[in-house]
């Protein structure tokens, strides 16, 4: 597939990741408040590239080029003496595991003033998302989340969820 096409979300199951990069800078053209952006590209199996979907809704999800100045963020490191046992880690939790399902919720799910959220469900167990814009001093990027019930903690149980 080429750059600027798009697949169906449903063709993303099985899928294995092999990196997430991004990039990120800071969007100051509002008046009131600098703003922080993300662009996320994860890289699947085959080489495949693609974006993040915004929306469950749309069940589409576009292929990208990889900008050359994309950094990954699952840099190669040794476990550190203060992570704990069962701690979420992207390098194992992550990178290496496959796609199950995509969970998504709607605008009307969430609220109005939200924007529809997206997660891919992973063979761990663990859902990853991406937040495009806020406010600077709040992450931007991938968002992990441990379990299905930490997302519906924060979302609520009406999602949509499309799997294989």
């Amino acid at each position: 597939m080429l750059s600027g096409e798009s697949m169906q979300l449903r063709d993303l199951i099985g899928r294995e990741i092999q990196d997430i990069l991004f990039t990120e800078e800071t969007y100051d053209k509002s008046e009131y408040i600098a703003l922080m952006t993300a662009d996320c590209y994860m890289v699947l199996d085959e080489g495949l590239v693609i974006g993040f979907p915004l929306s469950i809704s749309g069940d589409t999800v576009w292929i990208r080029e990889l900008d050359p100045s994309a950094r990954s963020y699952f840099p190669p490191m040794k476990k550190m003496w203060w992570q704990r046992r069962g701690q979420v880690s992207a390098a194992s939790d992550i990178k290496g595991r496959r796609i199950t399902s995509i969970v998504g919720y709607t605008s009307e799910d969430v609220g109005e003033d939200e924007p529809d959220r997206t997660f891919f469900e992973l063979d761990s167990g663990v859902l990853i998302t991406h937040v495009p814009m806020r406010p600077v001093g709040i992450h931007v990027g991938l968002y992990v989340h441990a379990s299905i019930r930490e997302v519906e903690v924060q979302y609520g149980k009406d999602w949509i969820r499309i799997s294989g």
